[in-house]
Parts: structure tokens; sequence; C-alpha cells
């Protein structure tokens, strides 16, 4: 116990900073963590953005080019399309299957051009460049509306 002394000991000093030197080394950890996440949720948000926007732009074009349906859209054939974007960012990958969930249907401008199809299943995927785990995926069906 002390008598009439004020302030501290060199021994309390020591002890105070060591306290509070690993108090500080957690926050920068958690600050560096923090900072990670944000990054995190910033690719995946962007990847949403990309295959809505995919999306959105392969149900707006029509399944044929032509009125006898015999040509159908390059982006809609059916297989593996690939595309970049986000500046070289990301890679938007789309399976286009054909007559799912509906069967090929008689041409409906002449039975002798044979039957068409009338709805195709779209799988898109987004990524980041030089990856392969998806960071957004999406699912969609095509119907051929008369």
């Amino acid at each position: 116990m002390r008598d009439c002394e004020n302030g501290f000991t060199l021994l309390e000093v020591v002890i105070a900073i060591g306290i509070f030197s690993v108090g500080m080394l957690a926050v920068a950890a958690l600050q560096t963590r923090g900072l990670a996440q944000t990054t995190n949720t910033r690719e995946y948000t962007e990847a949403i953005i990309f295959a809505n926007s995919k999306a959105d732009e392969l149900l707006a074009l029509p399944i044929y080019t032509d009125e006898n349906y015999s040509t159908v859209h390059e982006k809609l054939r059916a297989g593996s399309h690939t595309e970049t974007v986000g500046q070289g960012r990301y890679e938007v990958t789309w399976n286009v299957q054909d007559d799912i969930p509906i069967a090929k249907q008689p041409n409906p401008k002449s039975s002798l051009l044979g039957s068409i199809t009338v709805s195709k299943l779209v799988y898109i995927e987004v990524a980041k460049q030089g990856e392969n785990k998806p960071l957004a995926k999406l699912e969609f069906v095509k119907v051929l509306l008369e």
C-alpha cells in the first residue's frame, strides 16, 4: 500500500500497455475480417446483378429469328454459351436445353415444316474470371408464345 505517493509504478504501466496492445490487435484483426467480408459481399451482389441482367436479355429475345420457325436465335441455341462481363472480372455461362418442360410441337406455319421447339430450360452461372466456383446461379424456362 502506498502512503502518499502519486503516480504509477513502471510495472503497472508495462502491464497496462500489454493489455491495451492485445485489445488493439483484436480490433485490427476484426477490421481486416470486416473488409474481406465487404469485398465478398460486393462480388456476390455484382454476380447476382450480372445473372439477372443475362436472364432479362435472354427472356427478351425471340426463340426464332424468322417467321417460319426454322432459325433459332444464336444465344438460345441448345448448348453452353459463355460471355465475359464486369470489365473482364466475371464470366457468365448459360446452358440451354431444348424441349424442357414441353416437348416439340407441330409447326403452326405448316405441317410440312415438321415440329418445333416451344420451350427451353436456361441455366445461368456467374463466376469470377478463371475460377470454377459460381457466385450466382439462376434458372428459368423460356416458352414460345403465339
